[in-house]
């Protein structure tokens, strides 16, 4: 299925502001107006499209997630749960695994996944995804985040996360690498995976202490590849805007 003329032509305007731009940043105020085109189309394809794009993004970096090195502690806890209390909290724990977040996501745009029981586990893994970021290596945290947000994309009856904290700030004061859009807690799935595919760690020193991880420096100090921005915003507003348009059709009622 082509996509649409009206949404083309502002994907191929994002496209020139990212070529033009002299780190290769798509800016959150510049994304706005992209989001807002499916908004204006009003039909159920772009509905679903918009939702397949935040997925793609955050399926594009599961390669960068590995498991936190959990503390003594962690354990400790594990060891005092009752046997099935400690069974019930497997089960739910397992959709906080990013690529089993993906394909619930997958299927719920499918159809083959109740959108209810993909809204509770939402809302019950969200008290705990990325707790132990100060573990993990950034990438791993961010991508991590990125599935999350996508499965509540793909199940939210209003996904276009990004309007929703709008009246914050103005949107001028935000930029890829200011964690202040991820504090105001308006980020969406896109942001997580751009951040994840993008941003840099210089390792001058050792870490030892947890309080000084990868998340607290990046955090610190944000920076992210001039190169691999361009490559991220460039594959995602042609192959992979294309790719969720096409995978929209055939579950359009």
């Amino acid at each position: 299925m082509t996509v649409p003329t009206t949404l083309k032509k502002v994907a191929d305007e994002a496209l020139n502001i990212v070529h033009e731009h002299p780190r290769h940043e798509y800016l959150p105020a510049d994304r706005l107006r992209f989001e807002a085109t499916f908004v204006t189309l009003g039909t159920d394809a772009a509905d679903v499209a918009y939702r397949w794009h935040a997925v793609l993004a955050a399926k594009r970096v599961l390669k960068h997630y590995q498991e936190p090195h959990y503390p003594e502690s962690y354990y400790e806890k594990v060891k005092r749960f009752p046997v099935d209390e400690w069974k019930q909290v497997e089960q739910r724990m397992r959709f906080d695994i990013p690529d089993v977040a993906i394909d619930t996501a997958e299927q719920v745009l499918r159809g083959t996944f109740d959108k209810q029981e993909s809204s509770a586990i939402v809302n019950e893994t969200a008290s705990y995804i990325g707790y132990y970021k100060h573990y993990q290596q950034i990438r791993a945290y961010f991508a991590e985040m990125a599935s999350h947000i996508a499965l509540s994309q793909a199940t939210s009856s209003n996904p276009m996360r990004i309007k929703k904290f709008s009246s914050i700030r103005p949107w001028n004061n935000y930029s890829p690498t200011n964690w202040q859009w991820i504090q105001d807690g308006g980020a969406d799935t896109v942001a997580y995976s751009f951040l994840a595919e993008c941003c840099v760690i210089e390792q001058l020193q050792p870490i030892k202490n947890p309080e000084h991880s990868e998340y607290h420096q990046w955090t610190k100090s944000p920076m992210v590849s001039k190169s691999k921005s361009h490559a991220f915003w460039t594959w995602w507003l042609t192959d992979a805007l294309e790719q969720a348009w096409d995978l929209s059709n055939p579950y359009i009622a």
